[in-house]
């Protein structure tokens, strides 16, 4: 699995496209091959960062996606940016669940 992450601070003047940009995105890529999911969170930070997600079943499918005219509008979203923007995909090969926490739990109440 890879998860690509993209941190944005839109301009005063460009939040609102920057957010209309990656939700028309998002509404698109829940039947895109290999997509697992897309999300837009909106910080309450001063900035109000907009953090964009998406998850991917395999390299592959991300690379298909980045080569793909679906992700020319999250380019315009990027170039909205106030500031550069933090861009990070990360190779997941390792996934745990409830058990972890659990795990971790019981080894402090025993």
């Amino acid at each position: 699995m890879i998860i690509s992450l993209i941190e944005l601070v839109p301009g005063h003047d460009t939040r609102q496209a920057m957010v209309e940009i990656l939700h028309f995105v998002e509404s698109r890529l829940v039947r895109h091959p290999g997509c697992v999911c897309c999300r837009i969170y909106e910080g309450l930070d001063e900035n109000h960062t907009i953090l964009y997600i998406e998850q991917w079943e395999s390299e592959q499918a991300l690379y298909n996606h980045i080569r793909s005219s679906l992700y020319l509008p999250v380019l315009n979203a990027i170039d909205l940016a106030r500031k550069e923007p933090k861009i990070s995909f990360h190779e997941v090969s390792n996934m745990r669940s409830m058990d972890l926490i659990e795990a971790l739990r019981n080894k402090i109440t025993n």
